[in-house]
């Protein structure tokens, strides 16, 4: 069974009180996350280093061709890539390769692909609602018509 973008959490003290519940999740989606304190455990199947390393590449390609200043490229090694990319409009394509390259190396620093992982299932709800036709999610701006402020870290 594919595994779902968004991992199913319990706590450790779940893995024997609900054990049933943690495996049914493990069946249904794939993977399960499960946190212990400051400590997180991913239950899934093995990824060959095979696989992590082409995917690392592959990021590392995108962030790249983002700096090179050849948007074309950029958008037809993303949609040949990931083919659901091309639901998304041009500037989208190239956000997405841009956030996904400086994100490669961030996490490659953490020495884990799930922050990676978690911008790409973000980008593929994106394409899924363009594909639904509903279009660029809308920004919320304050009842006086200005946008609201990041907060500043």
């Amino acid at each position: 069974m594919a595994p779902s973008t968004a991992a199913p959490r319990f706590q450790w003290s779940e893995l024997a009180r609900r054990s049933s519940e943690v495996g049914e999740a493990l069946d249904t989606f794939g993977e399960v996350t499960v946190q212990r304190g400051s400590q997180t455990l991913r239950l899934g199947p093995p990824q060959p280093a095979e696989v992590t390393q082409v995917f690392h590449d592959l990021c590392r390609l995108l962030g790249s061709l983002t700096t090179a200043g050849q948007p074309d490229l950029v958008t037809t090694v993303l949609e040949r890539a990931w083919p659901w990319t091309r639901v998304l409009p041009h500037d989208d394509q190239l956000a997405l390769a841009a956030e996904v390259g400086s994100m490669a190396e961030t996490a490659e620093s953490l020495g884990t692909f799930t922050p990676l992982l978690e911008v790409l299932a973000d980008w593929r709800r994106t394409a899924r609602a363009w594909a639904d036709g509903e279009g660029r999610p809308i920004l919320v701006d304050e009842p006086a018509g200005t946008a609201v402020a990041r907060p500043s870290a």
